[in-house]
């Protein structure tokens, strides 16, 4: 997989950019502040469905305007890829391939697999083990669907079950029912 261009419309701090990148090695120079992660940003996106930062969908769009949008052209397997993230405030995230909207967006991890290494992943050497096993959640998930649908399951589970025991649930009868 090749990235061959990307559109940016009021991404974070980009209020519109087009690139052209080469198919062998592409450099990213600027100051401090003039987008280069934000556009590193933009690609991960498009290829999980959300920020490297953790930052909510409606905090990546540009401050005082209603709407991102981030297209990226890919060769893949020697065909064109377009593909298409849009962000509107108060609505959800729309994610299209060649035009078509997703009908579940988790459905387009794997698509495009990407590691990106930041500084912020010394914690993968020196944090917990909760930080490596969510980074090799998102590895095997890019190349097993149904792994990261058991991720996702597991997830929604867990959240489940905590919440009850936040809430201070006594019903045992509930807990063995989402018990895994």
């Amino acid at each position: 997989m090749i990235l061959r261009s990307l559109d940016i419309t009021n991404f974070k701090n980009i209020e519109r950019a087009r690139l052209e990148f080469s198919p062998k090695v592409n450099a990213l120079l600027g100051d401090n502040g003039m987008g280069k992660s934000n556009l590193l940003d933009a690609v991960h996106l498009l290829s999980f469905t959300k920020s490297f930062t953790g930052a909510q969908d409606q905090m990546l769009i540009r401050s005082g305007e209603d709407f991102a949008i981030v297209r990226g052209t890919y060769s893949r397997m020697d065909a064109e890829e377009d593909i298409l993230a849009g962000l509107q405030r108060g609505r959800r995230k729309s994610f299209k391939r060649g035009g078509k909207e997703y009908g579940r967006i988790s459905a387009h991890i794997g698509l495009l697999p990407l590691v990106m290494v930041s500084p912020a992943d010394m914690e993968l050497i020196n944090g917990s083990g909760e930080e490596r096993r969510r980074f090799m959640d998102m590895v095997i998930s890019q190349t097993d669907p149904r792994y990261l649908d058991a991720a996702m399951r597991y997830a929604r589970i867990l959240e489940q079950r905590n919440r009850l025991l936040r809430d201070g649930a006594a019903d045992h009868a509930l807990f063995e029912a989402i018990d895994f």
